[in-house]
C-alpha cells in the first residue's frame, strides 16, 4: 500500500485496522496513462516476477446495457469507431458508459434528441443518423450528453454509417 501511495497509484485498501485481504488480488488503478504505458507496466512487472492482468466487466454485461438489449458486438463496434479516431481505453469507456446511462433514462435529453425510445443498436444508429441529417451542432450534442461524452458522441453521429458497417462486419 505504501509504495502505491507514494507513486500515486490508486488501490483498494487491502489492509486496515478493521480488515485484512487474502492478498489473492491487488486491485489498482493508475490514472492518466495510455494503453502503451499500461502495457509497459505489465511487462516491467513480469520482468520482476509479478504476474498482472487487466480485469474488467465488458460493458454489455453490465445491467444498464443488458436492459437495453445490447451485446458485445454492438459495443465493440462503437469502441472500434472511437479507436479509429484516437479515443481509446478509459476515455472511450467513460464516454460509452455515460451514453448508455443516459439512454437507460427514458426522460433524458439524449433520448429526446435521438427521437426517444432508443433500445437497440439499430435504434441507436438510426437516431444518430437522424441527428446527423438534422445537422445537430456540438452545442446541441453537449446539451444532450455531457462534457466527457461530447467528442465521442459527435464522432458516432458523424460516423453513423461507418458504425453500422463496422457492426455488420462482426457478423
Amino acid at each position: 500500500d505504501e509504495v502505491c501511495d507514494k507513486l500515486g497509484v490508486m488501490h483498494l485498501k487491502h489492509y486496515t485496522k478493521n480488515s485484512e485481504s487474502s492478498g489473492h488480488l491487488y486491485l489498482t488503478r493508475i490514472p492518466n496513462i495510455t494503453d502503451g504505458q499500461r502495457r509497459e507496466i505489465i511487462v516491467k512487472m513480469a520482468e520482476q516476477g509479478i504476474a498482472t492482468n487487466v480485469h474488467y466487466k465488458p460493458l454489455p454485461m453490465m445491467t444498464a446495457y443488458k436492459k437495453l438489449g445490447w451485446n458485445i458486438k454492438d459495443v465493440a463496434s462503437m469502441t472500434a469507431l472511437l479507436s479509429n479516431q484516437q479515443i481509446k481505453g478509459s476515455m472511450a469507456g467513460t464516454a460509452m458508459r455515460q451514453i448508455f446511462l443516459k439512454l437507460a433514462d427514458s426522460g433524458s435529453n439524449l433520448q429526446e434528441a435521438m427521437g426517444g425510445n432508443i433500445r437497440t443498436f439499430a435504434d441507436f444508429t438510426d437516431g444518430l443518423q437522424r441527428m446527423k441529417d438534422a445537422g445537430i451542432s456540438l452545442n446541441e450534442i453537449l446539451e444532450a450528453t455531457d462534457v466527457r461524452t461530447t467528442t465521442a458522441f459527435s464522432i458516432m453521429t458523424d460516423g453513423s454509417t461507418v458504425l453500422k458497417q463496422i457492426r455488420d462486419d462482426f457478423d
